[in-house]
């Protein structure tokens, strides 16, 4: 009796630890198992207010860190492009600090101290020479995201895919049976495309700039919002192209949850701007961008899985009969008796029935 009884429980056990230890949702039967919190709070989410939408979508790469941190299985996924990140970074700084200084020289000449006020113009070229350190480092950094993101495609997509299983709790994925040449090189054209519309629309909004006053600050403005959305579109690219979507569908179901978009943008752009945190902030945003990925897809009737689960605030229908099974508001009884009546012997004869119309006419 009790060695009949070990053999049913092992699986279960193998399963959790197969999902702990690898980071995949496996399931030996093939079953669909129950998503994973994150997405079940953003499909939640849809259905509530513009600042639950958002604060929805800026707590996704942040909920990131435990979803990776309880799945060793995905580390090298996440160790593998911040090594790349972080080491493109600290090239990248050291050719261009280290060339700062020619390059402040092209431009103006260290003055010679022949007398007391040329000082003066010697403090202003150190001045210009740590402008230029650090427009050094503010570059440096953005062509660690541009290229180690071009990179670093194919950990994303494969990180992107598990995690996607592990969120829908199924191992069923749409477009996973795509050739890996086929999906690498499909990405980074995808990324190129990005980039290319990011740095278009980016264009007039630097150019604004020049504007006396208000310039500056109107530009500020924009160029977080563009930011922010186009890192929420760089991030759910990839479930929703493994579902088909075309570029310019994306930016359409982007728009239509423009709140959630702008909360995942948000909060991503704050972690980037953490130092050592940014170079987790790629595999972490992924993670997130694959659940507002699925969640995009959902809101537009795609997806493995329903848009609307049951849950607590869905199980009524509209018209559903009460708990102790009531009859219907009229409907006649057995013997056609009245509550008001009192129910008197003769219930049932139609002349009892016409009784009070009889009596208000006499």
């Amino acid at each position: 009796m009790g060695t009949t009884d070990e053999p049913t429980d092992d699986p279960a056990d193998s399963t959790h630890e197969s999902e702990a230890s690898t980071g995949e949702s496996a399931d030996s039967n093939g079953e669909r198992r129950e998503p994973h919190p994150i997405l079940t709070d953003l499909r939640r989410a849809e259905g509530g207010s513009t600042r639950t939408r958002f604060t929805t979508g800026f707590s996704l790469s942040y909920r990131a860190f435990a979803f990776l941190k309880d799945r060793p299985g995905l580390w090298p996924y996440v160790v593998v492009p911040a090594a790349i990140n972080a080491t493109l970074f600290v090239v990248a700084v050291v050719l261009l600090a280290l060339n700062a200084e020619r390059a402040v020289g092209w431009v103006w000449s260290a003055p010679a101290v022949e007398a007391w006020y040329d000082w003066l113009f010697r403090l202003l070229w150190y001045l210009l020479l740590a402008l230029a350190v650090a427009l050094s480092v503010g570059v440096s950094y953005v062509l660690t995201l541009l290229v180690g993101g071009l990179i670093a495609g194919p950990f994303r997509d494969a990180l992107s895919t598990r995690a996607e299983r592990i969120l829908l709790g199924t191992d069923d994925l749409p477009g996973d049976e795509g050739s890996f040449v086929v999906d690498t090189v499909t990405g980074v054209l995808s990324d190129l495309l990005v980039i290319a519309a990011y740095c278009a629309v980016m264009l007039p909004v630097v150019l604004l700039n020049l504007v006396p006053a208000v310039g500056s600050v109107v530009s500020t403005l924009l160029g977080s919002l563009v930011s922010a959305f186009f890192l929420a579109f760089e991030f759910s690219n990839d479930p929703l192209g493994r579902r088909g979507r075309g570029l310019r569908e994306r930016f359409g179901l982007l728009r239509e949850r423009r709140a959630t978009a702008f909360g995942f943008g948000f909060g991503t752009t704050l972690m980037l701007w953490v130092p050592l945190l940014n170079f987790l902030t790629i595999p972490l945003a992924v993670v997130g961008g694959t659940a507002l990925g699925i969640a995009l897809d959902e809101s537009a009737g795609g997806g493995a899985v329903p848009p609307v689960e049951p849950g607590p605030g869905n199980e009524d229908p509209p018209v559903e009969p009460g708990p102790a099974g009531e009859d219907p508001p009229v409907e006649p009884g057995p013997a056609g008796e009245d509550p008001a009546s009192g129910g008197s012997s003769d219930d049932g004869d139609p002349a009892i029935e016409r009784r009070p119309d009889d009596a208000g006419s006499g």
